[in-house]
């Protein structure tokens, strides 16, 4: 849903359990250091990149769900747990897309490839 300019994403389990809340973001609204250390890596890792979307994500903690997203919508720029970033890359004469999530101090947690739809059909 959309609230104030931003964008925002919540994510349940099976059992309507919150999973995560995010909030699309733009590079600037990234700590300065966060965004130095994840671009070195980028740039020592990978012939060329372009940052398709970043977002900040927000992990329940001990307090409910209502409260984290009252404290999310109220807040949206306050200091998420990670950053889910989308990175189009060129590695080996090939390009790739990858959705990183990195802490605050802008060490990669986890990577992974993001396969794009073959589209062998018609959409309508």
């Amino acid at each position: 849903f959309k609230h104030q300019r931003y964008k925002y994403s919540i994510a349940v389990d099976t059992l309507g359990h919150l999973v995560d809340i995010e909030v699309k973001i733009k590079q600037k609204k990234m700590p300065e250091k966060t965004r130095n250390v994840f671009d070195d890596y980028l740039k020592e890792a990978f012939d060329k990149f372009k940052i398709e979307k970043i977002q900040s994500q927000f992990l329940p903690t001990s307090k409910p769900s209502s409260e984290l997203l009252k404290q999310v919508v109220k807040r949206p720029l306050s200091p998420p747990d990670y950053y889910e970033i989308i990175v189009v890359v060129k590695e080996d004469g090939e390009f790739k897309k990858f959705e990183f999530l990195i802490n605050l101090e802008g060490k990669i947690i986890k990577k992974r490839r993001v396969i794009r739809n073959a589209y062998d059909y018609i959409i309508f």
